[in-house]
């Protein structure tokens, strides 16, 4: 589970390599497209992705350094987060797919404590790396 600005979300664990500790991409340039800026990690040079560009809220990063989750997908990326929040298991139960094509944000919307998140495909989250919109 991660947060990007006021929005929590959650990934299926297979689809998260690694949490990479905050800092700040390298050379970042705001506004000019769907890439942050790189961050290096296990000796790749990954791109980074703004959670909270790609939720459609103010961008995860203009507050400086932040945490990054590195998705893993044909072209492995880092995905900049205001927070994580852990590794939390969630019944079958507790999980409600959304229909459709299967290739939208959301797979499935998740109860826990209280709260339903949505649970979000890398794939979609990566799809400005492939000139595909989601």
């Amino acid at each position: 589970m991660a947060r990007a600005g006021e929005i929590g979300f959650a990934l299926p664990l297979d689809e998260v390599a690694a949490v990479l500790p905050p800092q700040v991409p390298r050379n970042a340039v705001p506004g000019t497209g769907a890439v942050a800026g790189i961050a290096a990690h296990r000796e790749d040079v990954l791109p980074v992705l703004d959670a909270g560009t790609r939720f459609g809220s103010g961008p995860v990063l203009a507050g400086g350094a932040v945490p990054m989750l590195r998705l893993q997908g044909a072209l492995p990326a880092a995905l900049a987060v205001s927070a994580v929040l852990g590794l939390r298991a969630v019944p079958e139960a507790d999980l409600a797919p959304v229909s459709g094509s299967g290739q939208g944000l959301v797979a499935a919307m998740a109860r826990l404590d209280g709260a339903v998140l949505p649970v979000c495909r890398s794939r979609a989250l990566l799809a400005p790396l492939a000139g595909v919109a989601p």
